[in-house]
């Protein structure tokens, strides 16, 4: 019995690494591209295999580890590589599809727009069905995205198996009356206007795949796709703008673009000297009292010993606050000590310098 149930498990766990590794795969194919995603599966697979098999057995404890360095480190550096041979950002975060789906709901009131006033009607279902009266009185129902007359000047009190709400009434579906939206022959939209008259509206743009550009209806324009926009004929970009990829551009402007090379390569050289400083600081000094500590001749070690692990008992967050009230320049302890020894404030906090020397203070506490 021991022996099904512990099979269970392990087929239980094989399929769930297995459902892991698909997402991803998925994700990464869609993203990175099909090698990406091919290989990911592949990878899956492997794991699947050694967790099953029973000489492998010992590949259940590892197999984790490794799922969750795909997911936490080699999918994101693949993914920030994808990133950085594309236009994202401000401007340029929806894909082309996205962009498409949504300037083709714009709409525009054309000159020849028609107001119809309406009715609600209810069945026993609580579905809803609404009628319409032009100006001339004539009413109107929706049917083969057509209006189709019923031949009458006044609302009937039910019409096929839908009863006619009371005036007093009629507002409680006002919710579910404005999400309706009626998509008409010519690419004619009927739709709420007001809250007693639906409109005619028409579709601002339309994506022809044929010619890769959108047709402006208000304007009589074509708007061509170019660079992650599409672009009126006098030039003007549309917003938003969609992600396109655009091959060495983002480094070849990192290096000749004074505004983006001189705060990129100013971080840069910062983040080397902070992982570089921070890490030899505190592994010199770490390794500089292990040696005190294990000196035979030191006196009350554990007392020294259980200080040093002050820092790690007290939450970080808690940490931060008491250092930033320390190192404040006016009223801080470390600077007040400093004034009356030799009488000298240290900005912390105004200058870069000062800054970053406070930084691998408080880390090394940390």
């Amino acid at each position: 019995m021991r022996y099904i149930w512990k099979n269970i498990f392990i087929f239980l766990y094989a399929f769930l690494i297995a459902g892991i590794g698909l997402f991803f795969s998925y994700i990464l194919s869609s993203i990175a591209g099909f090698i990406f995603g091919l290989l990911t599966f592949l990878i899956t697979l492997i794991f699947v295999f050694l967790i099953v098999h029973p000489r492998f057995s010992a590949w259940k404890y590892i197999v984790p580890a490794f799922t969750l360095m795909v997911i936490f480190m080699i999918y994101p550096m693949i993914y920030t590589i994808k990133i950085a041979f594309t236009n994202y950002g401000t401007g340029h975060i929806l894909t082309k599809d996205q962009v498409i789906e949504q300037l083709e709901k714009e709409t525009f009131i054309p000159q020849d727009s028609k107001n119809y006033t309406y009715e609600v009607y209810i069945n026993k279902k609580g579905e809803i069905k609404l009628l319409f009266q032009d100006e001339k009185e004539d009413i109107y129902v929706i049917q083969d995205k057509r209006l189709v007359p019923l031949g009458t000047k006044k609302f009937p009190e039910e019409f096929e198996g839908f009863k006619r709400l009371p005036s007093n009434q009629k507002f409680t579906k006002l919710t579910e009356i404005q999400n309706l939206q009626f998509l008409l022959e010519n690419g004619i939209i009927l739709k709420m206007s007001d809250l007693f008259h639906f409109s005619t509206l028409r579709q601002r743009y339309k994506y022809i795949p044929e010619e890769d550009a959108l047709y402006d209806y208000l304007n009589n324009e074509k708007l061509v796709a170019k660079k992650g926009f599409f672009v009126r004929p006098n030039g003007e970009e549309l917003l938003p703008g969609f992600v396109v990829d655009v091959g060495w551009e983002n480094f070849v402007r990192l290096i000749k673009d004074e505004r983006v090379s001189k705060p990129f390569f100013r971080v840069f050289t910062w983040t080397i000297i902070w992982a570089g400083g921070t890490t030899l600081l505190n592994f010199a000094i770490g390794l500089g009292l292990a040696l005190l500590m294990s000196d035979k001749n030191l006196k009350f070690k554990s007392v020294y010993r259980t200080l040093l692990i002050v820092p790690w008992a007290i939450p970080a967050f808690i940490s931060l606050l008491i250092w930033v009230g320390l190192l404040n320049q006016e009223v801080g302890v470390v600077n007040r000590i400093l004034s009356s020894i030799i009488g000298i404030k240290i900005p912390w906090f105004l200058e870069t310098f000062w800054a970053r020397i406070a930084l691998f203070i408080v880390n090394l506490w940390l």
